[in-house]
């Protein structure tokens, strides 16, 4: 068996060591326990090495609705909240696949 078929079951066992334990403080058990809880959504990776390791694109995009959001000061109506996240999208999804929208 190859290193590189070995590596997940190694993450895996690493992972259940590290998580598997309790440490006496409260807040910090809670977070492993809820860490642990996902364990197999965040080793996907090691399955499929295709998939990003982070989502900072999506947040990114987010951040950059918040901000105009935030300078114009919002919108007026719902519809107007309604028209401003379809032409938000519009422009991220242009910026994504390298097209221009105007």
């Amino acid at each position: 068996m190859t290193l590189a078929q070995q590596w997940p079951k190694y993450c895996e066992m690493k992972s259940e060591q590290l998580f598997g334990t309790e440490s006496g403080y409260q807040q910090l058990d809670e977070r492993k326990r809820l860490t642990r809880a996902k364990i197999s959504e965040l080793l996907l990776v090691l399955d499929h090495p295709e998939l990003p390791l982070h989502n900072n694109p999506a947040e990114l995009g987010a951040r950059t609705m918040v901000q105009r959001r935030n300078i114009s000061y919002g919108t007026q109506t719902s519809q107007g909240t309604q028209s401003w996240d379809t032409f938000m999208s519009l422009v991220a999804t242009t910026r994504k696949e390298r097209h221009q929208l105007f």
